[in-house]
């Protein structure tokens, strides 16, 4: 589980565990009515109330998934609205081991520990820049060539 701010972010496999029951229930029912396949990780926001639900391309295979889809639920007043991800510079995942539950490891479709060294290899590294790393292009472009695919 990672939080930043008001936000949680879970992998689905630790959701149960780590969230509001209730309110992550009412999210799963708004859901459920879409019939969407299963989803990669949940954020919750504590303080609007709101689920997004996302799917990522290479979630178990890739180091930083990429984000295909994403679904945001208000519980307050139960509206399912599907957000735009941008198809040409999508976000990308990168440390997705801080979104593991810690009683279901072997359920999250990767190696925890070679997650953590990965993103331990780049920590600190003087060509980082955090408000860009979080997307396609420029990880491709900076990234990649230090670290490796």
């Amino acid at each position: 589980m990672k939080r930043v701010g008001q936000n949680i972010y879970v992998h689905r496999s630790a959701a149960w565990e780590c969230l509001p029951e209730e309110e992550y229930q009412k999210a799963c029912e708004i859901m459920t009515g879409a019939h969407w396949p299963t989803w990669d990780y949940v954020k919750y926001n504590k303080k609007t109330g709101t689920f997004t639900f996302t799917w990522c391309r290479g979630w178990c295979d890739l180091h930083e998934p990429v984000v295909t889809t994403q679904v945001l639920i208000n519980i307050v007043v139960g509206t399912r609205k599907h957000l735009k991800i941008n198809s040409l510079n999508p976000p990308i995942i990168h440390g997705k081991h801080f979104f593991a539950g810690i009683q279901h490891p072997e359920e999250v479709g990767f190696d925890i520990e070679e997650a953590k060294a990965r993103w331990n290899s780049y920590q600190g590294a003087d060509w980082l820049d955090k408000s860009r790393m979080g997307f396609l292009k420029w990880w491709r472009e900076h990234a990649v060539p230090m670290i490796g695919e």
